[in-house]
This record gives structure tokens, C-alpha cells and sequence, in this order.
């Protein structure tokens, strides 16, 4: 008899360690996509309207940035306390949520003792700043003539969103606009001054680049001369760090690769048990079978209640009580065996060959088994 046939396996481990690599694989598609995008800003916006942090349309960032790129000193702050801003500094405010009475004293002491600083949105409470404030209603105009266009890097025009004007300078003086109807009152206080802008929305990302909003905003920080510090009075303009500070992206590839290391170290951990077999013993094929039954036939003296037997176990099969003679065409046919093969196997004929009963039963039983897997119906 021929050796006992083996059929090698794909062990779990290795199928574990292909997924690990397809994932690993992925994984680094995706940062070499990210790395890619590496130049482009893709952080969300941040913080609230006026934020330097932000974004969005209605921050403050690209004021920031541009401030920036001529050079400028520029810092944020995220509260007022004594010493955080020096005199040689402007300080600049920006639409203030938590603007609190003790903070309008901290920065009027600033520009009383030579600070510069500039404060916008008439939404403010200002009396803390200025014993008489400039007075704003909500009233539409969206541009602006500089009367003296020389005091603001010969900026002309500018363009705002239209929120409002001062209709009253209080105690200072209109320097855009009139008295009236002005978009930036300028009060001296002590050795310093206080610029009060009623429209802050020209500063806005949006805005910025609009007419002359730009070359006005770098005459605003006192071009460079100053080191300028972006006031921000509430945590919700606190950029974002670790973790929150990454794109939704980047967070993405660190998953990846963190699923990945983890599914390669199951699949190349030493497991617990003994170890599992490369090979599994599969059924002898049908000619070993038949061989070995004839034989076990051939050798006993109980030829007939064997034969009996095979017989008895191929009618469950068949799903018959008996099979007579006209029946044997048909069957041999639908199960792919020989006629005489189970004429013997059925009693219908003497046994001169061993093998021909275990013939008949192998090939029932056989194609039995490939009816009930591909469902087809039997006879």
C-alpha cells in the first residue's frame, strides 16, 4: 500500500501574518499620500471669531501670518496679568469673549504707560478702557476712504463686512471716517493710545486681502517697530496639542499602523500548546480503499455476510430497501460504477472477484458524498 497521502496546510499563523503584511502594507500607501499633502495646511479651524488661531473665515490667523512673513515679533498670550505685556509692545484684541472688567484696567495701564494698544468689534464693553468710549450702533457701510491715506502705508480704501461704525468718538479722535460715522477712533492715554476699530471684520482671513485691508493692518502693528501681541481672552482660542493637533488623516495611518504591529506580533508569537502540524492526514484515495477491502474480503471466511453487509450499507445509501435486476442500469449509470460490480454487491450474481463488491460500495458511497455538496438530487 502506498505511503499515507499529506496535504499541507495554511496554518492560522500564516494566514494572521498575510493579513499583517496587507495591512502593513496599506498602512504605508496611505503615509506616503499624507507626506505628500505634508505642505498643505489641513489643520481645522480653531478657535473662536477674531482668533489668530483660527482658520475660518472670521479669524485672525492670516493677519497673524502676515505680520509674520514681513518679519514682525509676534506672540500670543491667552490671559492678562501684571507684567505680561510690556510698554515697547502693541497689543492687539480682537473680538473679546471674556473681556472682564479687571482685564480693560490691565490694558489700560498697558497704553497708559506706552503701550499701543488696538482693540476691535463694538460689541465690547469698553468702559473699563475709557471714562468716555466711542459709541457704536450697528449701521451698514462696507467701504472706507483714509482721509489720510500717508499715516497707514498710503492705504486708501477699505472693505469691511458691514457690522457698524462709531456714531460718537467719546474721548478720542476719528482717524477713519468722521466724527460721526468713523470705522477707527484714536485715544491718547497717559504716554500710549488706544485705537478702537468698530468693523474688526477688514482684518478677518476672508477680508484681509480685500482693497487696501492689508497695508492698513501692518500700519496698525506700527510697522514692525513694535514687538505685537495677539490678546486672546478665552481658552476656546488654545490651539489644539498632541494628539488633537493632528489632521484627522495622520490620526487614520496611526491606526493602521498600530492594528498592523499588533496582528504581526499575534502572528509571530509563540503560542501556547503544542505545535500545530504543517500537514494533515487526508483519507486514503479510492483505489487504496478498494484494495485494502478486498483484501479484508479475501481473507475472511465470511465472504457473504461481508458482502451482505456492503450491501446493507449501500441501500441507506441509495435510500432503497431492495434493488432488483432492472434497476441495476440506472443506478450503475447515476452513480458511475460498473453494472456487474453491483449485480455481485446486490446478491445478483456470484462473487468471483473480491474487489467487486467493495468497487461498487466505494463509488455509491463516493458519488453520494458530491451529490449532497453540490445539492443535486438522488435517485
Amino acid at each position: 500500500m502506498a505511503d499515507t497521502t499529506r496535504a499541507k496546510i495554511g496554518t492560522p499563523n500564516a494566514r494572521k501574518g498575510l493579513l499583517a503584511l496587507i495591512v502593513l502594507v496599506v498602512g504605508f500607501v496611505l503615509v506616503v499620500e499624507f507626506l505628500s499633502a505634508a505642505t498643505e495646511d489641513t489643520r481645522p479651524p480653531q478657535g473662536r471669531s477674531g482668533s489668530s488661531y483660527s482658520a475660518a473665515s472670521d479669524g485672525t490667523r492670516a493677519y497673524a501670518d502676515l505680520l509674520n512673513r514681513y518679519n514682525f515679533n509676534v506672540r500670543r498670550v491667552r490671559s492678562l496679568n501684571v507684567g505680561t505685556l510690556t510698554p515697547d509692545e502693541t497689543a492687539i484684541v480682537i473680538d473679546p469673549i471674556d473681556f472682564e472688567r479687571r482685564d480693560g484696567a490691565t490694558l489700560k495701564n498697558f497704553a497708559r504707560s506706552g503701550g499701543h494698544l488696538v482693540i476691535g468689534s463694538g460689541f465690547v464693553e469698553l468702559t473699563a478702557l475709557s471714562t468716555r468710549p466711542p459709541v457704536w450702533e450697528s449701521e451698514r457701510q462696507d467701504t472706507w476712504t483714509i482721509a489720510t491715506p500717508n499715516a497707514f502705508n498710503d492705504a486708501q480704501k477699505l472693505f469691511t463686512a458691514s457690522e457698524g461704525y462709531w456714531v460718537d468718538p467719546g474721548g478720542g479722535s476719528p482717524t477713519v471716517g468722521t466724527a460721526n460715522a468713523a470705522l477707527l477712533v484714536r485715544e491718547s492715554i497717559g504716554s500710549g493710545s488706544i485705537d478702537y476699530i468698530a468693523d474688526a471684520t477688514l482684518l478677518n482671513n476672508n477680508l484681509i486681502a480685500e482693497a487696501d485691508n492689508a497695508a492698513f493692518a501692518l500700519a496698525l502693528a506700527d510697522n514692525g517697530t513694535r514687538t505685537v501681541v495677539f490678546v486672546e481672552l478665552d481658552g476656546a482660542a488654545a490651539p489644539a496639542e498632541g494628539l488633537a493637533a493632528l489632521p484627522e488623516r495622520w490620526k487614520l495611518a496611526m491606526l493602521v499602523f498600530v492594528l498592523a504591529a499588533a496582528l504581526l506580533a499575534w502572528s509571530t508569537a509563540q503560542r501556547f500548546g503544542p505545535p500545530e502540524s504543517a500537514e494533515r492526514v487526508l483519507p486514503p484515495a479510492r483505489g487504496e480503499y478498494i484494495n485494502a477491502m478486498g483484501a479484508a474480503l479475501a481473507r475472511t471466511k465470511e465472504v457473504e455476510a461481508n458482502r451482505a453487509a456492503l450491501s446493507e450499507k449501500a441501500l441507506r445509501t441509495l435510500r432503497r430497501n431492495t434493488v432488483n435486476a432492472s434497476q441495476i442500469d440506472e443506478i450503475a449509470s447515476l452513480y458511475r460504477c460498473d453494472p456487474d460490480d453491483l449485480r455481485v454487491l446486490f446478491g445478483l450474481a456470484p462473487m468471483t472477484d473480491n474487489f467487486a463488491a467493495p468497487r461498487a460500495f466505494a463509488a455509491i458511497h463516493a458519488t453520494s458524498n458530491m451529490m449532497q455538496t453540490t445539492g443535486k438530487g438522488r435517485s
